[in-house]
């Protein structure tokens, strides 16, 4: 989102991983925050249910009200900005640009963007 993304890592390091779309591995979305940890494919089901088990035995009333705070100032905005990312996508899906990454992909050709201000 291009809300949140900038929130949670920064405009800077937001930009280049959404205007690039490059794919990225586990180190790197560490070092960015967008994850805590990273764990060996054998251990993450283990890890993921210790992490579940401790999270149940907090005080269930205020696992809720910190969610609730962690999410206030945003929820509104959020919405605002999923309508206007979702309208922009479904306009642009019908654009030069996109019937040439089409073209481009079921030719199995790079995209040529040049030619487009």
């Amino acid at each position: 989102s291009t809300l949140l993304l900038p929130q949670m890592i920064g405009h800077a390091r937001a930009a280049e991983l959404i205007l690039f779309g490059e794919p990225f591995d586990a180190d790197t979305a560490l070092d960015a925050g967008l994850i805590t940890g990273i764990c060996d494919d054998a251990e993450t089901l283990d890890h993921a249910y210790a992490r579940a088990v401790k999270l149940a035995s907090q005080p269930p009333a205020a696992v809720r009200l910190t969610k609730k705070l962690l999410k206030k100032d945003y929820l509104d905005k959020l919405q605002q900005v999923i309508i206007d990312e979702g309208a922009l996508f479904v306009e642009r899906l019908s654009s030069p640009e996109a019937i040439e990454a089409l073209s481009a992909f079921m030719e199995k050709r790079a995209p040529d963007f040049s030619k487009f201000d």
